[in-house]
């Protein structure tokens, strides 16, 4: 897995693959949802998350638009959670990047914003995160059973 030490911090692309990822999303929901709920709350795992989509993008040189890092079972998981979360379709891999920057932007910013319909997106898509990732890991399960049984 790709890290980046940033002032000894050590931070991850978003990989579908990181067995740790449905925990954090799940968590960043859970934050965001007592956020909403006018409850105390630091936020550590939707920063974390907010970093992670934002290491998965890339400046192209000579514009704003952004570059997709991720691989395409992350592509796969990611698409999904924008979609079931009712966010608008993406239809291309840049168009995927630049969604993927708005809501590390929008998550990172969670805690000084008082924008409670931006803040219910945000965690359904985080709900939605974690159902993806658990998703894909019980399909990649199953195929890995589903080749033990050819001869």
């Amino acid at each position: 897995m790709a890290t980046n030490s940033k002032n000894g911090v050590v931070t991850k692309y978003l990989n579908a693959f990181d067995p740790g990822l449905s925990f954090l999303a799940s968590q960043a929901a859970v934050e965001l949802d007592n956020l909403l709920l006018g409850k105390s709350s630091e936020l550590q795992a939707v920063k974390s998350l907010g970093e992670r989509l934002a290491h998965s993008t890339e400046e192209i040189e000579g514009g704003e638009d952004r570059r997709s890092l991720m691989d395409p079972a992350t592509v796969s998981v990611f698409s999904n959670a924008i979609a079931a979360s009712g966010i608008p379709k993406v239809h291309t891999l840049p168009e995927l990047a630049s969604e993927a920057w708005r809501l590390a932007n929008d998550l990172q910013e969670s805690q000084s914003t008082s924008d409670k319909p931006r803040l219910a997106v945000l965690r359904t898509f985080c709900t939605h995160l974690a159902k993806s990732v658990v998703a894909h890991e019980q399909s990649d399960l199953e195929m890995q059973s589903s080749d033990e049984n050819w001869s």
